[in-house]
């Protein structure tokens, strides 16, 4: 019996060296970093409000 590799067209199979790069090309993009590490995406204007919030919420947090 064949197993689901074998099934699967050598043209649609990438080397694991491809499959690195693409590995390591989606770890570097900036989709994946965490939203809190993103300063490029805190920063947008977007989330203008959610900063607007954080800075309201902090000095009442120390007043507590």
């Amino acid at each position: 019996m064949k197993s689901e590799r074998d099934r699967i067209p050598a043209a649609d199979m990438s080397s694991e060296s491809e499959q690195a790069g693409l590995l390591r090309k989606i770890l570097q993009s900036s989709s994946y970093r965490l939203a809190q590490e993103d300063k490029e995406f805190l920063a947008s204007e977007d989330l203008r409000p959610v900063r607007l919030q954080l800075e309201l919420l902090k000095p009442e947090r120390y007043l507590r």
